[in-house]
């Protein structure tokens, strides 16, 4: 494989969630011996356009699906519920960096503004939080690998 493939393999992988800059960082740096700056970019320019995409068409989504559970009374998920714990205990900002560590950081995003997040606020924090854990995974990984 050539390095135009790899960094496209890497970009296209951060945008998946669970996966994200969690493995792609390691594989870019460890099995890819890519540049660890550039993969590092690269990883997380990926996941920050699929957290765009997530929370544009994440409320957008919700109202599509909610229409084929109209007859159903059903109240709030037990995922839900439990964000929206976290949310009244850590807020936004806590939220953002241990739903991003801990979960998908494109699915907690999406997730904070049904809880009265704005897209923005959700997007800086969650940004930050993806930035911040990817330099981390960066530099983790390249003294592992060394």
């Amino acid at each position: 494989m050539n390095a135009i493939t790899e960094y496209l393999l890497i970009f296209f992988g951060a945008m998946i969630p669970f996966i994200e800059f969690l493995l792609t960082i390691p594989v870019a740096i460890i099995l890819f011996d890519l540049n660890p700056i550039i993969a590092t970019l690269v990883a997380t320019a990926g996941n920050i356009l699929s957290l765009t995409l997530f929370i544009v068409l994440g409320e957008k989504l919700t109202s599509f699906l909610a229409r084929f559970q109209r007859g159903k009374e059903k109240g709030p998920s037990k995922r839900s519920e439990t964000l929206r714990k976290y949310y009244d205990k850590f807020g936004a900002v806590g939220l953002s960096f241990f739903g991003s560590f801990l979960l998908s950081s494109q699915l907690t995003a999406a997730g904070m503004v049904p809880l009265g997040t704005s897209r923005r606020k959700a997007f800086v924090w969650t940004s930050l939080a993806v930035v911040i854990y990817a330099i981390t995974i960066a530099l983790l990984s390249f003294f592992a690998e060394n």
